[in-house]
């Protein structure tokens, strides 16, 4: 009997272990996938021709909207300069639909030596993946007298 009843018990704990898998992996299909926002990312010079001097200022304007078109407030931008070697750029910037460069604070690119500077604007996810991305080039010169 107790050979028996041993048995028994054996084969419902691996009933129950089974049936908890079983539930566990359809909770698991039942998830919904965790989904950046999608943004589109616009940038270009602002008030500016292509073209710049040495230590000259040059300013960038952007917008950031999201799946449906709608402006966005608030996207965190990055910019970098390829070569780095021809300018500087501000790092970083945060959306703002109220300014008239669309960023909370000028961006700022001042070549340092002559060349073509590709400025390169990126909205990432929180994994720090690029999930838009835009670009501009400024042609850097030096001054005719120099």
């Amino acid at each position: 009997m107790k050979r028996f009843l041993k048995s028994n018990i054996s084969i419902i704990l691996i009933f129950i272990v089974g049936m908890l898998f079983f539930v566990g992996a359809e909770c698991e299909k039942t998830k919904q996938p965790i989904t950046s926002p999608i943004y589109g990312l616009d940038i270009d010079l602002y008030n500016h021709a292509p073209e710049a001097l040495v230590n000259e200022n040059v300013y960038i304007r952007g917008e950031v909207r999201d799946g449906l078109g709608a402006l966005q407030s608030g996207i965190k931008v990055y910019f970098t300069v390829t070569p780095d070697t021809v300018g500087i750029i501000t790092p970083w910037a945060i959306t703002d639909t109220n300014s008239q460069t669309g960023f909370n604070t000028m961006v700022t690119f001042q070549g340092k030596k002559g060349g073509v500077a590709l400025i390169r604007g990126s909205v990432r996810n929180e994994a720090g993946g690029i999930t838009s991305s835009d670009t501009v080039s400024v042609l850097v010169r030096s001054p005719i007298n120099q």
